[in-house]
């Protein structure tokens, strides 16, 4: 995300994404932490109601995991431990963001923190549960995003690009020993 540009605004960028597709940002300007963050929720948004992102993520919790249909936390678990297997992590794509749709056709997919946090997110609203989307950025420029799901009770951690499974991780926590804890936190 750091690496970013923009044509203009939020509205502008998210147009964009209405067609399946990687997205090379146009370097015009740099995006503001919040805007970064924004067009991510943007993106998830519009993906949520595909047919074919509703059809995978039922297909996720209920065929593969065979979860129970009001066990929103075991569908919001199962979702991400999907993704974890069936995506691959690099550490950062500069200047390229795949819509979770056009991801998933790759013939290996591969992401970094950013398509995850989408793909996770937009599966998980697709199957109606809510979903935030949370970054963190650390003084020295390092910053990563992740999804959070509500289950009714409280929010799950998803960070399907940690080394804990998803549900038990917590990246802030786990960043902050790295790169410190003087890290500005942003839930969208």
């Amino acid at each position: 995300m750091l690496g970013w540009f923009a044509p203009g605004g939020a509205s502008e960028l998210a147009s964009a994404w209405s067609e399946p597709g990687g997205v090379k940002v146009q370097r015009r300007r740099w995006v503001t932490q919040a805007e970064q963050v924004a067009y991510l929720r943007a993106v998830v948004d519009a993906c949520r109601e595909r047919e074919t992102m509703r059809r995978l993520a039922v297909h996720i919790a209920f065929d593969i995991y065979h979860c129970a249909r009001k066990d929103k936390r075991a569908q919001a678990l199962a979702v991400a431990n999907w993704c974890k297997g069936h995506v691959t992590y690099v550490e950062e794509l500069p200047e390229r963001f795949y819509f979770p749709v056009r991801l998933l056709a790759e013939p290996h997919p591969a992401g970094d923190c950013d398509d995850f946090t989408t793909l996770i997110a937009t599966l998980c609203e697709a199957l109606g549960i809510r979903c935030r989307l949370v970054a963190a950025w650390w003084k020295g420029g390092y910053r990563h995003i992740w999804p959070e799901a509500f289950d009714g009770r409280r929010w799950l951690v998803l960070d399907a690009t940690m080394r804990q499974p998803p549900g038990l991780a917590n990246p802030y926590r786990t960043l902050a020993q790295k790169y410190g804890s003087d890290a500005r936190v942003l839930r969208v």
